[in-house]
């Protein structure tokens, strides 16, 4: 089984579970709702994004995924965002003129004039790539005398396009949508934005010099770019925003997370722009640190997405009935796994995560060697592959408050091994490491500044804070007396 939502696009409909909060997420973002949905790495968030994107194109919703940050700073970033976001919904005004040339005759001249002006200034060959996947498409069903007419051009172009051999433009773009210079004039457009309206200026101009011009003019643009969605048969659109939090200059840095989505996230007026949703995917860690930034959860509302054990167990028998053979008779977890116990512990072991659980499953598979198939995993599988499991897990690039690094975090974690317990008091870190009080407090510190450990709520028969060790997979590791990591 892959462990990616990009690694299963092309049959997630048929493996993927939708979650109890789904139907309120499509019907929010249908209505102009913004969500943010929150929850940590490898719980699904990529998946249930991917899985919107498709349907929600079937409820005259115009979905638009974003999940490139090119050029976008860190900080101070608003009209940057509304330019990536103007950007995608151009090009999804264009792709669905491309393949619906009805919605073309809905627009008026001026409206004509509006996309034209925009496809050439927020034109980017990189999302401009589903014009030539769409040709490809309609090659492959057939459709010659469609795309002659289409795109008005000789077979030989065509089939350079298709070959990939052809560079195209925003001009290329214009003219396969019909909208040719002859027909309209760029300049009485761009005379609202620009004070001189020269069309080779247009396509000349950076994101940096766009995003300097005022906010009013920014959203000026954007509503007249939802106008043209509206017209062609769109009622709501919904911008859909993943991995930001795998950006390579934020490198999963919580503090970064905030600092690089708090300004969109601040402006409520934005996000309540009627007939546009906004879609965002986080680590829950940074929703604390935007709480705190003064993001209103109250209006822009956050859904957890994090599975109790049932449901994992739902999403994970989904999948093994694909990969299985005998549909009538398929895979389970509880086939795989018929002890209770073993099922509760591998869930445990799971953390909630979908990814880890899948990971976990699959280390079972390669210790099996029953060349006749496996029935269920054996009892020395399922002991081999969870001390594996959790000796080799990241937890470095899993860990979400990234206070120091690698070697730090290894430090911390054997310190707590060599403790031996899964719950202990400061007395027993002091008798452990012989510490002063000074330094106990500094090491008990430390602990749950990785989120290693964490105070229960109830303390000792001598009134002292017990602290428990948060990550089942550690708590495993004690369990088995093993009492070092190597990271």
């Amino acid at each position: 089984m892959q462990r990616s939502a990009e690694d299963e696009l092309d049959f997630l409909e048929e493996i993927y579970y939708k979650p109890v909060y789904y139907d309120e997420l499509i019907d929010n973002a249908i209505n102009g709702a913004s969500r943010m949905l929150v929850g940590q790495r490898g719980l699904g968030k990529s998946a249930t994004i991917h899985f919107l994107f498709k349907e929600l194109k079937q409820n005259q919703t115009l979905p638009l995924l974003i999940t490139r940050y090119d050029d976008i700073p860190l900080n101070n970033n608003e009209p940057y965002f509304l330019y990536k976001i103007m950007q995608s919904l151009c090009n999804g005004i264009a792709h669905c003129l491309f393949v619906n040339k009805k919605a073309r005759k809905k627009l008026s001249k001026y409206q004509k004039e509006q996309l034209a002006f925009f496809i050439e200034l927020f034109f980017d060959p990189q999302t401009s790539e589903e014009y030539v996947t769409s040709a490809k498409e309609i090659k492959q069903k057939q459709r010659w005398n469609f795309i002659r007419k289409f795109y008005n051009r000789s077979l030989p172009l065509i089939n350079g396009l298709l070959n990939g051999a052809i560079e195209f433009g925003s001009d290329f773009i214009r003219k396969s949508l019909g909208i040719s210079i002859d027909d309209v004039s760029i300049e009485n457009v761009a005379r609202e934005y620009l004070k001189e309206a020269d069309l080779l200026r247009i396509n000349s101009i950076p994101i940096d010099e766009v995003v300097l011009w005022e906010k009013e003019k920014l959203i000026k643009l954007l509503k007249q770019l939802k106008e043209i969605a509206n017209t062609i048969g769109y009622k709501s659109i919904v911008i859909l925003f993943d991995k930001i939090d795998e950006y390579p200059e934020i490198n999963a840095n919580v503090d970064k997370i905030v600092d690089f989505v708090k300004d969109i996230l601040l402006d409520t007026d934005f996000l309540y722009t009627k007939g546009l949703s906004i879609i965002f995917s986080i680590w829950s860690d940074a929703k604390r640190a935007l709480n705190k930034a003064g993001v209103r959860f109250d209006k822009f509302e956050d859904i957890n997405i994090e599975w109790d054990d049932t449901e994992l167990e739902m999403l994970i028998n989904k999948r093994l009935e694909y990969y299985t053979i005998n549909k009538e008779h398929p895979v389970t977890m509880g086939s795989l796994l018929p002890q209770i116990s073993d099922r509760k512990l591998v869930l445990s072991l799971s953390n909630k995560s979908p990814r880890a659980l899948i990971k976990l499953l699959g280390t079972f598979y390669s210790l099996e060697h029953n060349s006749n198939g496996i029935n269920c995993f054996t009892p020395e599988t399922l002991a081999k592959g969870m001390m594996q499991y959790c000796l080799s897990y990241d937890y470095y690039s899993n860990q979400s408050v990234k206070v120091g690094g690698k070697i730090d975090l290894y430090g911390w974690i054997n310190k707590i091994l060599q403790m031996k317990r899964t719950s202990f008091t400061a007395d027993a870190v002091k008798a452990e490491f012989v510490l002063t009080p000074k330094n106990t407090n500094t090491y008990i510190q430390s602990m749950m500044r990785y989120e290693l450990i964490k105070e229960n709520i109830r303390p000792d028969e001598d009134g002292k804070t017990i602290y428990d060790v948060i990550d089942p997979r550690l708590q495993f590791l004690i369990s088995r007396g093993v009492s070092e990591l190597h990271g």
